[in-house]
């Protein structure tokens, strides 16, 4: 009995909303109140000699670690993974006609914790288990904040200056770089306990599929992988999250089932309007990293996350949003879109060799799924480079 795809996606939509919940109700807040607590120990701290300032930067130190918000979110994560493994098993044997076990909290609790992301961050892979992700987040908070406050002393600037930098701190890469892991996070947990589901059931014969978001902001190493189905257990599988606010996941299946149904999809709307619409909007946000940055010439790339997205009807003149069926594959998808959202998507060159009918999304991948860079492609396809003028 096929298990229909839309239905399963449904419940990914319902995980990104609880990730956002979860910034906005402990997240955000631990960081104001973070800021709050160094905003009083500055302004408090009348730091006249090197001693004085050591005291400051222990307490500094204390008070970040204790507002982190990381405890609390942990613990919504693995009250998620709980809820996440009876989901599948009971999606699965209400979609088919297998009966699957659930696993134990204490099941479920040990696998996640112990489960293993390899992020890829441009060229680096940061490798270790959720709470070593969560001690370089703290890491990161604390070498910003502490580097403001000693630089601020050492430099003689007024308390207030002191304060606005750790404000602005706080308010910009602090908190992207928590709300990037608290997103990463959720897919990390949800895929494990999916995972936990699926290795307390060995009887069963389960295949895990790789799905990719069908949109302009979906990596080509995840593009290129969606759709790959491998036996669970398999030492090939490539797991998700793959980098940071990844948000390709891993549906887990009986190995006889097939997906039907449709899935959601947003492309490019066709002519030159959408295009122009699209670059004034590019620009708007680069203009506004600009500001954030206070830079002299805005950004000349965006990242996967601050890029023009879609938000609903109101970018109806820029995106089309609609429905694909579920054997649909991304490269057949993406070559039906228009060029200027190919451009967006992949890159001009990658898109332009698209295009050319002489590659396929596999071209631009190796073995584990890593993107090639256009320097090694070149290396590898000099010829097609030369004929293509690229």
């Amino acid at each position: 009995m096929p298990i229909n795809i839309d239905e399963y996606l449904r419940h990914e939509t319902y995980l990104a909303r609880l990730a956002s919940e979860n910034i906005n109700a402990i997240m955000t807040p631990a960081l104001s109140r973070t800021y709050s607590r160094v905003r009083q120990l500055i302004a408090e701290g009348n730091i006249r000699t090197p001693l004085q300032l050591k005291r400051l930067v222990e307490q500094i130190n204390k008070a970040i670690i204790a507002e982190s918000g990381w405890p609390e979110l942990t613990a919504e994560m693995r009250s998620l993974a709980e809820y996440e493994a009876d989901f599948q098993a009971g999606f699965i044997s209400n979609s088919t006609e297998q009966s699957l076990s659930v696993p134990s909290v204490k099941q479920v609790r040990t696998f996640v914790d112990a489960a293993t992301m390899s992020i890829t961050s441009g060229e680096r892979v940061n490798t270790g288990v959720w709470t070593d992700f969560v001690d370089a987040n703290l890491q990161s908070r604390l070498r910003q904040v502490l580097g403001i406050v000693r630089r601020g002393y050492s430099r003689q600037l007024p308390v207030s200056e002191i304060i606005r930098d750790v404000r602005q701190s706080v308010n910009g890469i602090l908190l992207r770089e928590t709300e990037t892991l608290t997103r990463t996070g959720y897919q990390h947990f949800a895929n494990q306990a999916r995972a936990a589901m699926a290795e307390a059931n060995p009887s069963v014969e389960m295949d895990v599929v790789f799905s990719a978001v069908f949109d302009n902001r979906t990596t080509l190493g995840c593009r290129a992988l969606n759709g790959k189905r491998w036996p669970k257990g398999s030492p090939n599988i490539v797991e998700v999250p793959r980098h940071f606010n990844c948000r390709s996941s891993h549906l887990y299946l009986p190995s006889a089932e097939k997906l039907e149904g449709t899935r959601a999809a947003i492309g490019g709307q066709p002519g030159t309007d959408a295009k122009e619409a699209f670059e004034v909007r590019e620009q708007r946000i680069r203009d506004a990293q600009r500001r954030r940055a206070n830079e002299e010439s805005p950004p000349k790339n965006l990242t996967k996350a601050s890029r023009v997205k879609y938000r609903g009807r109101k970018d109806s003149d820029i995106f089309k949003a609609g429905q694909v069926r579920a054997s649909t594959s991304q490269d057949s998808w993406m070559r039906s879109q228009p060029a200027w959202f190919q451009d967006d998507a992949l890159g001009p060159t990658r898109a332009k060799l698209l295009r050319s009918g002489e590659y396929d999304f596999n071209d631009f991948i190796d073995m584990s799924g890593r993107r090639l860079t256009i320097n090694e492609l070149k290396a590898r396809d000099s010829e097609i480079f030369k004929r293509l003028g690229l």
